[in-house]
């Protein structure tokens, strides 16, 4: 009896030390920074003030040459990042800027060859984590080296990681302007006679930043158009303009209708209206067309 009052004592112990443990719910300082999460994010517009903390490009990636038509893509996480600025197939240079809670994250980048018949496709890796770390802002950079017709030269692609001090930045961005908007005093009286008092310069017209700022207007009411056939290779004309054979990318407004026709010999010819309605706020709208072939195979 005496035993089983023992074993029954340890088990109401046991128990009641599971029950303060978990149903207490409290964390040490440093259990906090590593568990808690906000409750909801701040505001868009905070969220623009704060410093962009992670920067990447991946360099040279199409031109008119041999390399027409080549394009990036970029994840983070798993997730597709698109640039904010327009991409068309001439793009160079691909730029994504972003705000990130600190922490440690995954960044992986393709590089499309857009061949006559096929595609291929090369990823740009990192050999170290991509931090993203208080005071610093991190850029990686990749650099796509590559021979006349596009291919990669220089085989695996690789990001190179870069920590630049936000610190320092946030004075010379004040510096400049400081510089940019110092007003002359008048010069100091040394005598009773009237003396001409320097008015502060006005900036001219031509200096009010109302153009980047309608181009940057411009630039959010625009949509990429990412039309992929089956067959590829075969020619799109958007609103009455060839833009290309696919695959291929087109930049358009996300205000207007437009009228997407495809052919290719062999092939029964597609059209497809696009309406704003569809755009809504994607960055990048996937058309894909499937041709039936129109040849007759003889038994």
């Amino acid at each position: 009896m005496q035993a089983i009052q023992r074993v029954s004592g340890f088990i109401l112990l046991i128990a009641a030390m599971i029950v303060v443990g978990c149903g207490s719910g409290r964390l040490t300082t440093r259990q906090a920074g590593a568990e808690l999460q906000p409750r909801a994010a701040l505001p868009e517009r905070e969220q623009a003030q704060l410093p962009e903390n992670l920067v990447i490009r991946i360099e040279n990636v199409a031109d008119d040459g041999g390399s027409y038509k080549n394009y990036a893509t970029l994840r983070i996480n798993g997730r597709e990042i698109v640039p904010d600025k327009s991409i068309s197939n001439f793009t160079s240079n691909y730029d994504f800027a972003l705000r990130l809670p600190y922490g440690v994250y995954e960044i992986e980048g393709d590089y499309h060859v857009v061949g006559f018949w096929k595609e291929a496709s090369y990823p740009i890796r990192s050999d170290e984590p991509v931090k993203v770390v208080p005071g610093k802002k991190t850029l990686v950079t990749a650099k796509i080296e590559k021979d006349w017709r596009g291919f990669p030269s220089k085989k695996p692609l690789q990001f190179t990681l870069r920590y630049d001090d936000l610190k320092s930045e946030a004075i010379a961005s004040v510096s400049e302007v400081r510089t940019s908007t110092r007003v002359e005093a008048a010069p100091p009286v040394e005598s009773k006679a009237p003396v001409a008092v320097r008015q502060p310069l006005m900036p001219a017209e031509s200096d009010q930043p109302q153009l980047p700022e309608a181009a940057k207007l411009a630039s959010r009411r625009q949509v990429i158009l990412q039309i992929n056939t089956t067959p590829s290779n075969a020619e799109v004309i958007v609103d009455d303009r060839f833009c290309g054979n696919t695959p291929l990318r087109v930049t358009v407004s996300r205000d207007e209708r437009h009228v997407v026709q495809v052919s290719r010999p062999g092939h029964a010819d597609l059209l497809r209206v696009i309406d704003p309605q569809e755009v809504g706020e994607e960055k990048v709208v996937q058309l894909i067309f499937k041709l039936e072939s129109t040849s007759i195979t003889k038994e």
